[in-house]
């Protein structure tokens, strides 16, 4: 079926490509679906993502928090980060983070977010900066805190900086890599046995900490 609809296709370019109209058609369909495909996706995009500035849900709100609080820990991150950096990113934080913890709770996305100001906050106290914006960060903080619940758990476990060693990824990477990714095969046929659910949720924990596509680059000129 599909071989007969390529030879339909075919034959009628031919036919058209014969002919100063058919030239004209070819050229602005070509255009025409191009564009008919942009605004589809445009649309779809438009619609579910807060470029409206209609963050309508918690996943809208979370994302923008996370975008964030990311511009923060790799500020941190730098060789040398600059005093006082990212006052946009801590009058948003500001705005956005009680927001959220007030309409959602206290979850994981509260938790790293306030252990990055945190560490945000102590950065600049420590380089003598007490101006405006860490004074944001400050009474965020404190925002935050005040509404902890008695059974927090979460706290302190992720979010902010870690000094990481060359000799500690090295360890934890004693494997033959050449073989490993060479073992690689494309698999079709499987077998009848279920799998664990709990090896899914690993696997989907382990591939959390693999490279984003922001961390390739940073990643190649400081590890290696």
């Amino acid at each position: 079926m599909i071989k007969k609809q390529k030879a339909i296709i075919e034959i009628v370019y031919k036919f058209l490509n014969h002919s100063s109209i058919g030239l004209w058609i070819i050229k602005n369909i070509k255009g025409w679906i191009l564009f008919v495909n942009f605004y589809s996706d445009f649309k779809r995009f438009f619609k579910w993502s807060s470029a409206n500035n209609q963050i309508s849900t918690q996943t809208n709100l979370r994302a923008l928090i996370t975008m964030d609080y990311h511009r923060l820990e790799k500020g941190l991150a730098l060789k040398k980060p600059r005093k006082g950096f990212g006052k946009d990113v801590i009058q948003r934080l500001s705005d956005s983070l009680p927001k959220y913890q007030n309409k959602y709770g206290f979850d994981e996305t509260v938790m790293i977010t306030l252990n990055a100001l945190q560490e945000y906050y102590e950065f600049n106290l420590e380089l003598g900066l007490e101006n405006e914006t860490n004074e944001t960060a400050y009474k965020t903080i404190q925002t935050i805190k005040n509404n902890f619940p008695k059974n927090n758990h979460l706290l302190g476990k992720e979010g902010g900086t870690k000094i990481v060693k060359r000799t500690d990824i090295q360890a934890s990477g004693k494997i033959e890599l050449e073989n490993f990714f060479t073992s690689r095969y494309s698999v079709r046929q499987f077998t009848d046995e279920e799998v664990d659910t709990s090896l899914i949720e690993q696997a989907v924990i382990m591939a959390q900490k693999i490279l984003s596509v922001c961390n390739r680059q940073s990643c190649k000129s400081i590890c290696f």
